[in-house]
């Protein structure tokens, strides 16, 4: 099913979205741009994705925020390897957004505008901390050492393997969640991690 809709997205990349032979260039912190009486300043966003990159105009005192900052979603910040530190990183970024972003207007990439800055970005973060807290009982209560899929189940209440494309993407995006909570948890000493055979064990410390 992971290669099947591995494909389907990919297919559906390239019909949508795709420019072809468009000359891509590397975005820097600080790079500014300029577009008409716009001056924005390329912003790292670290945290939904690794690479992720806003843009900021700090005298209209407005940002462009991608993903990263929502109201009323809770963006998956979608760690694949260990070690990444997204979660961190998005935690990070969000305390800028609460000092040094809080009088902007953020333009989020879905749904509406945000002028309450603190409120939309306390959500979040106590959403993943509360999330975080439960990840550390499960393994507290859990028998010794679990992937992470099997901790994610417990987490989100999956009772079955996926039975749709539908369904499968879900389940991919809480393994997603899991995962970050999980190294998270590891990078402060609340986890033990150990690689076997290519597979992440985690258990209580």
């Amino acid at each position: 099913m992971f290669e099947q809709t591995g494909q389907g997205i990919t297919d559906d990349f390239e019909r949508s979205f795709e420019i072809r032979d468009f000359p891509y260039q590397p975005v820097r912190e600080g790079q500014f741009f300029c577009y008409g009486g716009y001056h924005l300043e390329a912003l790292p966003l670290k945290g939904h994705t690794y690479g992720q990159m806003g843009l900021y105009d700090r005298e209209k005192r407005l940002v462009f925020c991608a993903d990263q900052v929502i109201d009323g979603i809770v963006s998956i910040v979608a760690t694949s390897y260990a070690d990444e530190h997204l979660l961190q990183g998005y935690f990070d970024s969000l305390a800028r957004f609460k000092t040094e972003l809080a009088d902007c207007l953020l333009l989020p990439a879905h749904r509406e505008a945000i002028r309450a800055v603190g409120r939309v970005v306390d959500r979040i973060v106590f959403s993943y901390l509360d999330k975080t807290d439960m990840i550390r009982r499960i393994l507290d209560y859990g028998r010794g050492r679990m992937t992470v899929l099997e901790i994610a189940c417990i987490a989100y209440g999956v009772k079955q393997a996926p039975r749709s494309e539908s369904e499968f993407l879900r389940l991919k995006s809480v393994i997603s969640k899991t995962f970050s909570c999980l190294e998270y948890l590891y990078d402060i000493d609340l986890a033990l991690r150990e690689r076997r055979e290519g597979t992440l064990y985690w258990e209580k410390p």
